[in-house]
């Protein structure tokens, strides 16, 4: 856990527009509507911060090939944060670890886009 966090710092530190980001969705100095290219490591900051965030209602974060690590952080911020009426993870590297943390949530139903 020590390594994860220490990680994130660095992720941080090495991306100021990252830190930026991650700061104005901690504050609610976001729009409702938003999309953030973070990667897998930031994207477990980004949950973190969504926790007490309540502007943000549509959070896009499709294709940016995060990790099911990354989506099992994603998931459990859902528990806490019941503003998001919508949120885009398509085509990413979900898998079991994501589902499994998803399917705790019951009130969430999970869907496909139509191709």
């Amino acid at each position: 856990m020590e390594n994860l966090l220490q990680e994130e710092q660095e992720e941080l530190a090495n991306n100021p527009e990252m830190e930026l980001a991650i700061c104005n969705v901690k504050e609610n100095q976001t729009g409702c509507s938003v999309r953030i290219a973070v990667n897998s490591v930031s994207a477990r900051v980004l949950a973190k911060a969504l926790w007490h965030n309540h502007v943000i209602t549509v959070l896009d974060l499709s294709s940016l090939g995060l990790s099911d690590h990354a989506g099992s952080y994603i998931a459990r911020m859902l528990n806490r944060n019941s503003n998001l009426a919508k949120l885009d993870l398509a085509d990413n590297q979900l898998g079991p670890r994501t589902c499994h943390v998803w399917e705790k949530r019951s009130p969430l139903v999970l869907r496909s886009a139509p191709y």
